[in-house]
C-alpha cells in the first residue's frame, strides 16, 4: 500500500513538473534571443545555439532576426521586440521579424496577443493582424497597424479601433512644394497657342 501511495505521489509530482516546463515553444528563428527565466536567470541564445526548456512566466526578448513564438495550454509569455512589450495569450502563436530599417513586424498567426502601448494601455491583436513597432513608427501609440483591426484600450478604459493607414509595403510620395508654381488662370486672350503646326 505504501508503494502505491509513493508511486501515485511520484506520478503527480512528474505531471506538475512537466506542466511547468515546455510551456513556450520557439519555431523558426534566425536571430539572437535573450531569455529571462522566472528565477531571473538571463540566457543569451545565439543563432544556431540549442534552446533551453522555456517555462511559463519567462520573458523573451527577440534581439534580431526572426522568431516564431508559441504558448501551449494555459501558458503565457511576455515578449519584447523593438522596445515594445507583447503579452502572448494562452494557446497562441506570434511571429517577430526585424526589418533593415530597425522596425519590427509583429504578426499573430494563431490566437491573440496584447501590446503594451506608449500610454500604458493595451492593443489587442488577433490572428491575421500585423503591426509595426520600433523604428519608424508614426502613431503615438507606439505601433502602426499594417493589417487587420487593432482594438486599443487606454488606461482610463476608453477603447478605439486602429486600422491600416497605408497599403502594406507602399509609402506615398511626398507632395511637391507648390509655392513656386504659377496657379493663375489663363484666359483665351493671354494663352499662348500651343497647338501643333500642320504643314
Amino acid at each position: 500500500m505504501l508503494k502505491k501511495i509513493f508511486g501515485l505521489m511520484f506520478i503527480l509530482f512528474m505531471a506538475f513538473q512537466l506542466s511547468a516546463f515546455a510551456a513556450i515553444n520557439i519555431g523558426q528563428r534566425t536571430g539572437t534571443l535573450k531569455i529571462t527565466m522566472p528565477d531571473s536567470t538571463v540566457l543569451i541564445i545565439a543563432p544556431g545555439d540549442p534552446l533551453p526548456v522555456i517555462p511559463d512566466g519567462a520573458t523573451l526578448e527577440v534581439v534580431s532576426g526572426i522568431a516564431e513564438i508559441s504558448t501551449t495550454g494555459a501558458s503565457t509569455v511576455q515578449v519584447v521586440a523593438g522596445g515594445q512589450t507583447i503579452n502572448v495569450t494562452p494557446a497562441s502563436t506570434i511571429s517577430i521579424s526585424f526589418e533593415a530599417t530597425g522596425a519590427v513586424i509583429v504578426g499573430v498567426t494563431e490566437g491573440s496577443a496584447n501590446i503594451v502601448t506608449a500610454s500604458g494601455g493595451t492593443a489587442h491583436i488577433d490572428a491575421g493582424d500585423q503591426v509595426r513597432v520600433g523604428a519608424g513608427v508614426t502613431a503615438g501609440s507606439g505601433f502602426d497597424v499594417i493589417r487587420g483591426q487593432v482594438t486599443v484600450t487606454q488606461p482610463d478604459g476608453t477603447t478605439t479601433t486602429q486600422e491600416p493607414t497605408t497599403v502594406e509595403g507602399y509609402t506615398p510620395p511626398e507632395l511637391p512644394n507648390t509655392d513656386d508654381v504659377d496657379t493663375t488662370v489663363q484666359t483665351e486672350e493671354t494663352a499662348a497657342d500651343i497647338s501643333p503646326v500642320v504643314r
